[in-house]
C-alpha cells in the first residue's frame, strides 16, 4: 500500500499514529466479517405441533430437517401467550410486567404509525419505555442492517428503527433484502401469520387424516372440532413450506455459511386453554436454532434444558459481539448451542397473562411457574375483570367453531365445557386461585393436583419460588402477600382443609367435581 520511501518520510509521531489507525482499520474489518447474520423466523399462534416434537400426523419436513442440522429445544417457552407482549419480550429480554407492554396494541406496519388519536393514546399506555433498549436498537448501534417482514404489532415505533419494512415474505423479497445488505451484517425478522385465525389454507399441502388426529384432551371429540384442529395442523404445514422458501433464498444468496437461523412461535394456537392462557398449550413453543458448525454445534435429538424467549436477545447480542445492556431478564444460550459440557438453561420458567384494559387495577392476573415437570398456576384478583380473546370464541372475524361446539355439546362433554367456561367471562364458572399439574403424566393438564397431600412439598416449593420472582422482578400487578399467606397455610398444616379462595378439584373416573 505504501513504498519504503513514503514510510521513511513519516516522522516518528506520524508513524505511530499511522500504524495505530491501520491496526484499528484491519481489526475493525475483521470484527465486521466475524459478525454473523441472523434470519429470525417467527410464526404466530403455533404450538409444538411439528413432526420433530412428536406430532406424527403433521408433515413438517423442512422444520424437522432444520432441527436435525441445528439445535431443537423441546422445553422452550414464551413469557406471555399473547401476540404483542410475547414479541416485546423477545425484543427486550424482559417480561411484560417489566417492559410495560402487557396486552395487545394496535397494529400499524411501516416506519411511521398510522393511528387515530384514540389508538395512539391506547398504544402509548403500553409502550416500551425509552430507557429500555430493544434488540433492534442494539443491532443498529452494532452496525447491523435490519429488516422486518409482514407484521409488527409492537409499541412504540421509534423503539424499532428497522431499515427496511417488507409487506410479503416471498423468497424474492428475502433474497432482495440479503442482496442489498452488501457487506454489512444483517438481521431479518420474518413473521408468518398463517397459523393465526382465520386459517387461509390452500391445496398446496395435504390435509391431515381426521382418523389419525389426536385432539387435546380438553376438546370435545366431535367432527367439527376435529376438522378445525386439522385446519390448524394444515396451517402448520403451510408455514413449513414457507420456511423452506426462506431457507432456499438464504442458500442461494451465498450467505448460508455466515447466518444463524432462528425458528419459533410467539405462543400457542387460538383455542381455549391455549392462546391467552397460562397452560402448556399457550406457553410451550417450538424453538430451533441452526447455523454454521463453527457457531452452532448440531445436537442429536431435542435439548431438554428449560429456555425462555427472553433468552433470545442476549443470545443474538452474544454472537454479534454487542455489549449486553443492564437489566436483561434472560441469558445467552450460546454455550448450549456450542455444545459446551454442563451448559444449563433455567431452573424455572415463568409465564404471565394480563387481563383487561391498560389500567392494571381492574383486571385479573395469572402467573405460572414450571420446573420441567410440574406447573403451578396462580390467579390474583379473581373478583376483577377478565378477558377472552375474540379469536378464541365464535366472533365472526376469526371463525373459531370450537367455542360454540363445546358449549353446544356441554351435556355430552361436561368436563370439556368446564375447561372452556373457566376462561369465558360469559359462562357461570370461575377459575381457581391455584392449580398444579404433572406434565410428565398429564401433558394436557387435566388433573389438578393442588391440595393433594402427596404434592404438598412441590406446591410449597413452587409457590415460594413464584413469590420470590414476583418480588425480585417487581411484578407490581401481583399481590405477593397472597402467596405469602398460602405459604403460611402450608407450613401451619391448615392447607389441606381448603377455603373459599383456593377451591380444588377431586378427580373421578368420569368427571371433575369442585370441592
Amino acid at each position: 500500500m505504501f513504498n519504503k520511501t513514503q514510510i521513511a518520510a513519516l516522522n516518528t509521531m506520524d508513524s505511530i499514529l499511522f500504524f495505530a489507525i491501520l491496526f484499528l482499520f484491519f481489526a475493525g474489518t475483521s470484527v465486521a466479517q466475524e459478525k454473523p447474520n441472523f434470519l429470525f423466523l417467527l410464526a404466530e399462534d403455533m404450538g409444538t405441533q411439528i413432526g420433530a416434537l412428536g406430532t406424527p400426523e403433521v408433515q413438517t419436513p423442512v422444520l424437522d430437517s432444520l432441527a436435525e442440522t441445528g439445535v431443537l429445544f423441546s422445553q422452550a417457552f414464551i413469557t406471555c401467550p399473547t401476540c404483542s407482549p410475547s414479541k416485546a419480550s423477545i425484543m427486550t429480554s424482559r417480561f411484560p410486567h417489566t417492559n410495560n407492554l402487557r396486552i395487545n396494541v394496535h397494529e400499524s406496519f411501516g416506519p411511521s404509525p398510522n393511528f387515530t388519536d384514540q389508538q395512539l393514546a391506547f398504544n402509548k399506555k403500553l409502550a416500551i419505555p425509552e430507557q429500555i433498549p430493544t434488540l433492534i436498537e442494539k443491532l443498529k448501534v452494532g452496525g447491523y442492517r435490519t429488516g422486518i417482514v409482514k407484521k409488527f404489532h409492537l409499541s412504540p415505533h421509534d423503539k424499532f428503527p428497522f431499515d427496511v419494512w417488507i409487506k410479503s415474505h416471498s423468497p424474492s423479497n428475502i433474497s432482495d433484502f440479503i442482496s442489498k445488505s452488501g457487506e454489512s451484517p444483517w438481521f431479518l425478522l420474518v413473521v408468518y401469520d398463517i397459523t393465526h385465525r382465520p386459517f387461509r389454507n390452500t391445496e398446496t399441502v395435504p390435509s391431515p387424516n381426521l382418523d389419525e388426529i389426536q385432539l387435546p384432551n380438553h376438546f370435545p371429540d366431535t367432527e367439527i372440532v376435529k376438522k378445525d384442529w386439522a385446519e390448524y395442523l394444515k396451517a402448520v404445514q403451510l408455514i413449513d413450506s414457507e420456511v423452506g422458501g426462506a431457507l432456499k433464498a438464504l442458500e442461494q444468496s451465498g450467505h448460508e455459511s455466515e447466518t444463524i437461523v432462528f425458528f419459533l412461535s410467539d405462543h400457542g394456537p387460538a383455542y381455549h386453554r391455549a392462546k391467552f392462557s397460562p397452560y402448556d398449550l399457550g406457553l410451550h413453543v417450538p424453538l430451533i436454532i441452526a447455523g454454521p458448525e463453527a457457531l452452532i454445534h448440531p445436537q442429536e435429538g431435542p435439548i431438554s434444558e428449560l429456555v425462555s424467549s427472553v433468552d433470545l436477545m442476549p443470545t443474538i447480542l452474544d454472537y454479534a459481539r454487542i455489549e449486553m445492556p443492564p437489566g436483561l431478564q434472560g441469558q445467552s444460550l450460546r454455550k448450549i448451542l456450542e455444545g459446551v459440557p454442563d451448559a444449563k438453561g433455567h431452573d424455572y420458567i415463568f409465564g404471565e397473562v394480563h387481563h383487561g384494559a391498560p389500567d392494571p387495577d381492574i383486571a385479573l392476573q395469572e402467573r405460572s411457574i414450571f420446573d420441567g415437570r410440574y406447573r403451578l398456576v396462580f390467579r390474583n384478583h379473581l373478583n376483577r375483570t377478565f378477558m377472552k380473546p375474540a379469536d378464541n370464541t365464535d366472533f365472526e372475524l376469526w371463525k373459531n367453531p370450537v367455542y360454540a361446539e363445546t358449549i353446544k355439546h356441554r351435556n355430552e362433554f361436561p368436563d370439556e365445557y368446564q375447561f372452556l367456561a373457566e376462561r369465558d367471562s360469559d359462562q357461570p364458572v370461575r377459575a381457581l386461585s391455584f392449580e398444579l399439574y404433572d406434565i410428565n403424566t398429564d401433558p394436557w393438564e387435566i388433573n389438578n393436583l393442588y391440595r393433594q397431600l402427596e404434592y404438598e412439598s412441590i406446591s410449597k416449593r413452587l409457590i415460594k419460588k413464584l413469590k420470590d420472582w414476583v418480588i425480585e422482578t417487581d411484578d407490581r400487578y401481583i399481590d405477593a402477600t397472597v402467596l405469602e399467606t398460602e405459604l403460611k397455610h402450608l407450613e401451619s398444616g391448615t392447607w389441606a382443609t381448603g377455603d373459599e379462595g383456593s377451591s380444588c378439584f377431586i378427580i373421578t373416573t368420569t368427571h371433575r367435581k369442585r370441592n
